[in-house]
This record gives C-alpha cells, sequence and structure tokens, in this order.
C-alpha cells in the first residue's frame, strides 16, 4: 500500500535522510558528503593554492557571515592561519557553495517540487552534470556516452572558469548566487566566480565515484548509474543500467573508501587547474580527466561488471518510482480531489503530533494532565450555559504545522510549540492577549530542534452558534530565541495570527475544550535582509477555563 504524499515527504525527514540522488549536501547549519569531500581536498592542496591579490573583496557582509560559519573552528584550517586573509575566505567559500549549486540552485533540500525538476531533468546535459546516464543512454554504449558527457561537462565548467579569470576585471568576477538557509530561505550570497565554476566541476567528479561501478583500484569507470529512467518506474537493468544507489550517496562506513579516492581526485583536479593556468596548457586537466574519468570497456551485467568488488553495495537501496511521488506529484496534477488532499493533511499531521509526544516530555506531561482533569471534572449536561456567559477566560494550548506556501522556501515548515491566551468578553466580543513559544525544526539535513520564537501579541475574537465556535485575530510581536549564522537572539519583527473556526466542546461548565484544525499565522522575527518570514499552516488544541 502507497503512503499518502504527506505522510511520505514526514517519513522522508523524520528519518533523516540526507539525500536521495547525490553524495549528500551542505544545509544551512549542517554539513554533507560534498563538502566534507571537498574540505579534505582543500586539506592537500591549501600550501600551493595562493589567491591572487587583484581579488575584489563585495561590500556586502553577508558572504563574510557565511564564510565565518563554513570554516570558522574546524580542524582542517589550523594550519593554515592564512585563512584569516579575507581573499583566502572568499575563494574557499565560493568553492563550497559552487560544489553545493548542482543539487539544489539555491533551493532547500525540501523544495521538493524544485528540486525534482532539477534532478528529473531529461535533458543528458543535466544528468552528466551529476554523472548520471541520460534517458537514451542505452547499453555499454550509454557507460561510454556518460562518461565522456561527464567529462565534457567538467571540461566546459573549467574552460568557462579560465576565460572569466583571464579576461574579466576583478569587479566583474563578483557575482550574486542564491543560497538556501533555514528559516530564511533563498539568501543572496556574493562569491568569486572562478572558484564557484571549479566547485561545480568538483561536484560533478565526486558524483562519479557515488554514481558509477568503478574498477577494483577506483581509477576507471566500468558502468554508469539511471536515476531518470530509475524514478519514472521503467527502468530495464539490461538496457538502462543499474538504478542509482541510496547507499552510494554515503561518505562514511563501508563506503568511505570510495569517498578517500574523491577526495584525491577533488584535490588533483584543482592542483590541475592550477597548473593549466599557469601554463596556459589543458594537459595537467587533461591528465587527470584519463587518470580518474577513463572508461573501462566489457564490463556488462553479464559478467556482473568484470566481477565488481562494489556490485554489492551499487545493489543496495536502488531508487524506485516512489520518489516521483514524494518529490513531484501534485495535488491537482496527479488527478486526486481536494477532499483527498485534506486526508492526507490529516494523517500526516496525527503522525507529526504523536512525534512530538514522544519527543517533547513538557509537551507529553502538558497532555496527560488536561486528559485527566477532563475525566474528573466533566459534566456535559451544564457546560453549554456558561459558554457565552462567561467574562473571563484563560487558555493553554499547543499548535503544530507540517506545511508552508512560502515563495522559495521548505515545503516543510515543521514547527511547534505551546501558549496561554487570555481576554475578557463583552457579549459575543472578546478581547484577546496572547502569548506562545513557536519551536522550529530543520528541514535540511536533520530534524534538530530549535527555540524558534517568542510571539506576544493582542487581538480580538467573535463567538458564535451559541458559543461553540469562535474566529479570532492576534497581531503583535515576534522574538528571536537562539542565534542564527546572521541575527542574534533577541531580533524582534511581527507576528499574526488569525484562526478562522476554532471549535469548543464542553466537558464541565467552567472548561471547554478547544480545536482549530486550520489557521493561518505569519511569524517573522527578523525583518532586514536577509529576513526570517515563515506562513504556517497550524493546528491547536487548547484547555480553556471559563470565569
Amino acid at each position: 500500500m502507497r503512503y499518502s504524499i504527506i505522510f511520505s515527504i514526514i517519513l522522508l525527514v523524520f528519518s533523516s535522510v540526507s539525500s536521495t540522488w547525490a553524495y549528500s549536501i551542505h544545509s544551512g547549519f549542517s554539513e554533507g558528503c560534498h563538502e566534507s569531500i571537498t574540505r579534505e581536498s582543500l586539506r592537500l592542496v591549501l600550501p600551493n593554492l595562493m589567491p591572487n591579490e587583484a581579488i575584489t573583496i563585495p561590500d556586502s557582509k553577508t558572504w563574510k557571515q557565511i564564510a565565518d560559519n563554513l570554516l570558522g573552528g574546524k580542524e582542517w584550517d589550523r594550519d593554515r592561519p592564512q585563512l584569516t586573509e579575507d581573499r583566502l575566505k572568499l575563494v574557499l567559500v565560493s568553492l563550497l557553495i559552487g560544489v553545493r549549486s548542482p543539487d539544489t540552485e539555491g533551493h532547500a533540500v525540501t523544495n521538493f517540487s524544485s528540486l525534482r525538476e532539477i534532478h528529473a531533468d531529461p535533458n543528458a546535459e543535466g544528468q552528466y552534470a551529476h554523472a548520471l546516464r541520460g534517458p537514451n543512454d542505452d547499453g555499454s554504449q550509454g557507460d561510454e556516452n556518460a562518461v565522456l558527457g561527464t567529462r565534457e561537462a567538467i571540461i566546459q565548467l573549467i574552460e568557462t572558469m579560465i576565460d572569466r579569470y583571464r579576461n574579466q576585471s576583478p569587479q566583474e568576477q563578483i557575482v550574486t548566487v542564491q543560497l538556501y538557509f533555514d528559516f530564511y530561505g533563498l539568501v543572496d550570497v556574493e562569491v568569486w566566480e572562478p572558484a564557484y565554476l571549479i566547485g561545480r566541476s568538483l561536484h560533478a567528479l565526486q558524483d562519479s565515484f557515488a554514481h558509477t561501478i568503478r574498477s577494483d583500484d577506483l581509477k576507471r569507470i566500468r558502468h554508469v548509474l539511471n536515476y531518470v529512467d530509475a524514478i519514472g518506474g521503467d527502468l530495464n537493468e539490461s538496457v538502462d543500467g543499474l538504478p542509482h544507489s541510496g547507499f552510494m550517496d554515503r561518505c562514511d562506513g563501508d563506503t568511505k573508501i570510495i569517498a578517500d579516492a574523491a577526495t584525491l581526485a577533488s584535490a588533483d583536479l584543482i592542483n590541475a587547474i592550477n597548473r593549466s593556468n599557469m601554463l596556459n596548457d589543458a594537459t595537467p586537466i587533461n591528465d587527470v580527466m584519463e587518470e580518474w574519468l577513463g572508461y573501462e570497456p566489457g564490463c556488462t551485467l553479464a559478467n556482473d561488471y568484470c566481477a565488481s568488488v562494489w556490485l554489492n553495495f551499487v545493489r543496495q537501496e536502488p531508487t524506485g518510482p516512489y520518489l516521483e511521488e514524494i518529490l513531484g506529484c501534485q495535488t491537482y496534477s496527479c488527478g486526486r480531489s481536494f477532499s483527498y488532499w485534506y486526508i492526507e493533511y490529516a494523517i500526516g499531521f496525527l503522525f507529526l503530533f504523536f512525534y512530538l509526544i514522544l519527543r517533547a516530555p513538557l509537551l507529553r506531561r502538558f497532555l496527560v494532565s488536561c486528559f485527566a482533569l477532563i475525566v474528573l471534572m466533566s459534566n456535559p449536561s451544564q457546560g453549554r450555559l456558561n459558554a457565552t456567559q462567561a467574562k473571563v477566560f484563560i487558555q493553554s494550548e499547543v499548535h503544530a504545522s507540517i506545511l508552508s506556501d512560502a515563495p522559495d522556501r521548505s515545503t516543510l515548515a515543521n514547527t511547534y510549540g505551546w501558549g496561554l491566551r487570555g481576554g475578557y468578553s463583552w457579549g459575543p466580543w472578546t478581547g484577546q492577549l496572547h502569548l506562545e513559544q513557536n519551536r522550529w525544526l530543520s528541514t535540511e539535513l536533520d530534524d534538530r530542534s530549535k527555540e524558534g520564537t517568542l510571539n506576544v501579541g493582542l487581538g480580538g475574537a467573535y463567538t458564535y452558534a451559541n458559543g461553540f465556535v469562535r474566529t479570532s485575530l492576534v497581531v503583535g510581536s515576534s522574538t528571536l530565541l537562539f542565534d542564527t549564522v546572521f541575527d542574534q537572539s533577541g531580533s524582534t519583527g511581527i507576528f499574526f495570527d488569525l484562526r478562522p473556526i476554532e471549535l469548543r466542546w464542553f466537558p464541565a461548565k467552567w472548561l471547554s475544550l478547544n480545536l482549530s484544525p486550520f489557521s493561518f499565522t505569519f511569524v517573522a522575527p527578523v525583518l532586514e535582509t536577509p529576513s526570517i518570514r515563515m506562513v504556517l499552516y497550524r493546528t491547536v488544541l487548547g484547555l480553556e477555563m471559563l470565569i
């Protein structure tokens, strides 16, 4: 039985899957395989890496904040005190951003529709950028085509890099790219384009270790894996090749030896680019291509790819058509009705709700106490009398949200929290004071919980349907409770919460259990660029005392 879309997405995130299409990649607060491989290769080449003194330092402080976050406090920089020099920092951070870009083009790892467009690119060139087969690369000839296509993709990037380096002014070599950071969305970052392009070329080279079956010494490629046909569900191994392997995307454990080879190849390519540029000769680059991206013919399914010692790794965790549903299927394009989508959302919310109960002891104790109080004090026969007569109320509540539709953000907006509301009524109208903590879960490479924001607001509500339904609006301030790459705790912006329908049940004459199944909340603790603006669709459960 297939999972629902929402339920499948939540499973994907909470199981901490780093990536399903390439070596895991860097997030705003985490590091993946591409970055760790690149870092290790830089350790090998740093003694030979001397940035040109003509490099222009960008005026924006954004790149510097990111550089300090990515480069500061790492063991690999202790042998290189020159890393405090801004030009070298700019080169290194530009390279690291470049090595990340082909997998996301700036989008969030959980922006499923955008990433599917990138990784399911039907053009062969789009697949060669990740060292994968193109849609028409069939049989043994397809292996050779994919290897040659990957080499050509790398060489084109390097040629473009050299052209920019030689023919553009230092000011023109500073370009702006977009990088996703948790909670901020897409952030404009200034990079030094030559290093950025080298990073993109390193990405393809590194993927050639995760997306192929290589010779036993990892020098030559015997077989190239297939992603496009695998997610389409019509892969024929004898024609299309083996499907992409999630197991091969790891860079530790059994596959560390492969990642170590990718590190050496990356260092060789960086050194070769430097030598080629100094000598004005492409021979060093071509030598690296021959050494690490040569094709070994005659290895097919029939002979177990020349009895490869890596075949067992490649056959683990094969990519299948289920990824098409998780990454790309949109509600209406899949022919599903709105009611079916709402059921999926409800299932997803229940999963998140019970997950939070297991992970948050304070929330668990609160809910158990509420349940016990309702059981002990329940008196339904008298509950309706005070629904509209009460003048004062105090409500404790918990909330959770799953989805967001903020542009260029993660598809998921995993937040949860708790709060208090109090107010005074004049007939059906009520004035309210609202206080809450809204905690955030990272949606990039892990599910670490952040302190989120403290939201305080004033508003009003209108009660109708004999006191059983209420509509409320609260506006106020939102204060950041933790330090980020760009901002410190204490930054304050705006908060907005609209609950179109809040349902109320009365187990006792002085007590009501309230449910807002679908509320709209806007949380923006940082207003200046780069800003934090979160659009949340919450479900809120509250326990209200009537006085």
